[in-house]
């Protein structure tokens, strides 16, 4: 594993446009080691004998088939309204 130094440090620091103080740079250093260690245990990974997986999900198409299919009659749909007056739905108020 490559260590990352201070005087590469504060050149990564000025290629991202960060100011920093003198007295900041050893966090930043032990941060970006930080990094590069678990880089290193990725690459530790052995993937060589895995498939390629290209999308996780095995759903395909799970469209309605467009077939068009009965309407309710109106009072039916309306017996399973708790609220209304009539032939209307009663809502709650919305603006005041």
């Amino acid at each position: 594993m490559n260590k990352i130094d201070k005087k590469q440090t504060k050149r990564i620091l000025e290629f991202a446009m960060l100011n920093c103080k003198d007295n900041e740079i050893d966090e930043y250093v032990n941060g970006l080691n930080q990094v590069l260690e678990k880089i290193d245990k990725i690459k530790e990974i052995k993937v060589d004998n895995k498939d390629i997986l290209i999308t996780p999900t095995t759903n395909f198409n799970c469209y309605d088939d467009g077939r068009a299919t009965k309407i309710s009659e109106k009072q039916e749909i309306l017996k399973n309204i708790p609220n209304k007056e009539g032939d209307y739905i009663l809502v709650p108020k919305v603006i005041e």
